[in-house]
């Protein structure tokens, strides 16, 4: 069948099904305990869980450690890139009493009793501010295992963070570039573009936003080079801070040996947006740990009559570049939303057993390349069409159904075409259950 006909076997609703930010209401779970919901926007299951969680906050200090979480998930989602994909993430806060406030800073010889050993001076470095990661992993498994993302405000104020499994921010002035800077090293794994010496730092440059000597032709962000530009690119050629694209020398803690691809990042320093590379592997991330079809209804597979419709949905997040495609058996449809009413009578849909599938896909400008095809997603119902009963205008009769009959409405109503006999074609539908597809992103409990 062409997609003509199979254009005429449908009527078209279009309405993603989609929620205003904030607007779903909604309770931690019952294990997470001591916990507030500060943005949810979709199901556990299809969205990014970001649990927020405090280090150094006393049992008289609930409120505050509240407040600064709130605030802290508010700045990063009101933040260019995360501010695209906010419908895509519920925010969590989850309290942990600790013993005295504050954190540990041995160069001072200050130390605090705190539920995740928050200390300054990791690794030597004083702003290196860390947490005991295994305790934090410990205390999120128990009370809300569902994360997908964590970040840890400390009860500090001099200037520190790092980056990591769990991200780790103090209360300083510049606490929101902190944890942005240090979630571009959380969530997509970018490398440091500061020059500044971190000694025993393995060599390489397996990070998305870096590259060797050794490998820039080609370069890894190619498909962003300013075109034109010259590789390496001379400090001469800087227009702006992301201008132009090319491969400048300096990243990953060496002055040579190392490029980057912007002038400035966020990567390299605070109060500038992330580049075009980074922001991209930031976004490829965000869809890699979120859905973009969730909920499809009703269960596939399903039954419809073939004088009957069903209206095929699904609930997607509310993201402004989504476009949509339907294809029933592999032919496509002229038609675009996040719901089908299929109605196999308006265009002769034939009796049996069909593939209806919904793809969903991320169109966003902040993604030029995506081999790994995480920028799109798909849900197969498998659909059995029954046959329609034979009418009769007959006055009736032991076997009859018309008018003034009395009689049993035809057995062969509901088998399949070419069967004598056989199995209704709502047994071969369910057989032939594990053929249902689902295309699904990965998640994970925790990130390194």
């Amino acid at each position: 069948m062409r997609w003509g006909a199979l254009w005429g076997a449908c009527l078209w609703a279009v309405a993603a099904s989609i929620t205003p930010l904030d607007a779903l209401a909604a309770e931690c779970p019952a294990e997470a305990g001591d916990c507030r919901a500060i943005t949810v926007t979709g199901s556990l299951a299809a969205s990014i869980d970001l649990v927020i969680v405090g280090d150094g906050y006393t049992a008289a200090e609930r409120a505050r450690f509240f407040l600064d979480a709130e605030h802290t998930a508010r700045g990063l989602l009101g933040s260019e890139t995360y501010r695209a994909y906010r419908p895509v993430f519920n925010v969590w806060a989850v309290f942990t009493p600790s013993e005295q406030s504050g954190a540990d800073d041995p160069s001072l010889g200050v130390f605090a009793d705190t539920a995740f050993d928050a200390s300054y001076d990791t690794s030597g470095i004083d702003y290196l501010l860390a947490v005991n990661t295994g305790k934090v992993f410990a205390e999120l498994n128990d009370r809300f295992p569902e994360n997908d993302l964590s970040i840890c405000i400390v009860n500090a104020k001099p200037y520190g963070g790092s980056g990591g499994p769990v991200a780790v921010v103090s209360l300083d002035v510049n606490s929101l570039e902190i944890v942005r800077h240090e979630l571009g090293h959380t969530l997509a794994a970018l490398a440091d573009e500061y020059t500044v010496p971190f000694p025993g730092y393995p060599d390489g440059d397996p990070e998305p936003n870096v590259a060797s000597a050794a490998h820039l032709d080609p370069v890894k962000w190619e498909h962003w080079l300013t075109p034109g530009v010259e590789i390496p690119t001379p400090e001469t050629a800087v227009a702006g801070p992301h201008e132009p694209i090319g491969a400048y020398e300096g990243a990953r803690y060496k002055t040579t040996g190392v490029f980057r691809p912007a002038p400035a990042c966020l990567m390299r320093e605070l109060h500038v947006p992330f580049c075009p590379v980074c922001a991209e592997a930031m976004v490829k991330r965000f869809s890699e740990l979120s859905r973009l079809i969730d909920a499809p209804s009703p269960a596939s597979p399903l039954i419809v009559p073939g004088d009957g419709a069903v209206d095929l949905t699904a609930t997607v997040p509310a993201l402004a570049d989504l476009t949509f495609t339907w294809t029933i058996d592999g032919e496509l449809l002229p038609t675009s939303g996040a719901t089908l009413t299929l109605d196999p009578a308006a265009g002769a849909l034939a009796e049996g057993t069909h593939e209806v599938t919904l793809t969903v896909y991320d169109a966003s400008p902040l993604v030029r390349s995506d081999p790994a095809g995480v920028m799109k997603e798909s849900f197969t119902w498998l659909v059995a069409v029954e046959a329609v009963a034979p009418s009769s205008t007959g006055s009736g009769g032991s076997g009859g159904s018309g008018v003034g009959g009395g009689g049993e409405a035809p057995a062969c109503s509901c088998r399949a075409a070419g069967q004598d006999g056989g199995e209704p074609v709502g047994w071969l539908l369910f057989g032939l259950l594990p053929i249902a597809v689902s295309a699904r992103r990965r998640r994970a409990t925790h990130l390194s």
